[in-house]
C-alpha cells in the first residue's frame, strides 16, 4: 500500500513518523544553516532560537524554550558562547543569565527567515482556505497530542 492509498488514522500516522524523522534529520538542519549560512550543529542553532529576541534566561529557561535537557543546552552553549554569539550577563540575584548577542540574534533571524521561505515555498500552491484551515487543524491536533495521556492496552 502505497502512502496516496492511506486514509484517516493510517495516513495521520504515517504522517506524524515522516515528519518526526524529517524534524529529527540532521541533514535538513544541516541544510537549513547552510541556507541561512549559520555555521553551527542543530542543537546549537536550537539553542540561539531559543533565546529569542536578545532578553536574558536562565539556563533552565533556556532549556525549556529549546525543549532540550539542562546539560545539552549547557554544552551549545559553551560552543555558541565561545563563537560570541551569546553572553553571560550577571544575574542581580546572583542567578546565571545568558543573552544572545546582536550576532546571535541577527544569525537566529536568518534561521528564521529561511524556514519562514521555505513554509512559504511549501505553501505556495495552496489556496488561503486550505492554508487557513490546515493551520487550524494541525494546531488543534498538536494542542491533542500535547494533553492526551497515552493509555494502556485495555484487552
Amino acid at each position: 500500500m502505497t502512502d496516496a492509498h492511506l486514509s484517516g488514522r493510517d495516513a495521520i500516522g504515517v504522517g506524524i513518523h515522516r515528519l518526526q524523522r524529517l524534524m529529527a534529520s540532521r541533514r535538513v538542519g544541516s541544510r537549513l544553516a547552510e541556507a541561512a549560512d549559520v555555521d553551527l550543529p542543530q542543537q546549537a542553532v536550537n539553542v540561539l532560537r531559543a533565546l529569542g529576541d536578545g532578553e536574558a534566561m536562565t539556563v533552565a529557561d533556556v532549556a525549556r524554550a529549546a525543549r532540550m535537557d539542562i546539560g545539552a543546552v549547557s554544552r551549545q552553549l559553551a560552543v555558541l558562547e565561545q563563537r560570541r554569539l551569546v553572553r553571560r550577563p550577571s544575574g542581580g540575584n546572583g542567578s546565571a543569565l545568558v543573552a544572545a548577542t546582536a550576532t546571535g540574534r541577527r544569525s537566529a533571524a536568518r534561521v528564521e527567515a529561511v524556514q519562514s521561505r521555505h513554509l512559504r515555498d511549501v505553501l505556495s500552491g495552496w489556496t488561503a482556505e486550505e492554508r487557513d484551515t490546515f493551520g487550524r487543524l494541525f494546531l488543534r491536533f498538536v494542542d491533542g497530542l500535547a494533553h492526551t495521556p497515552y493509555r494502556a492496552d485495555q484487552d
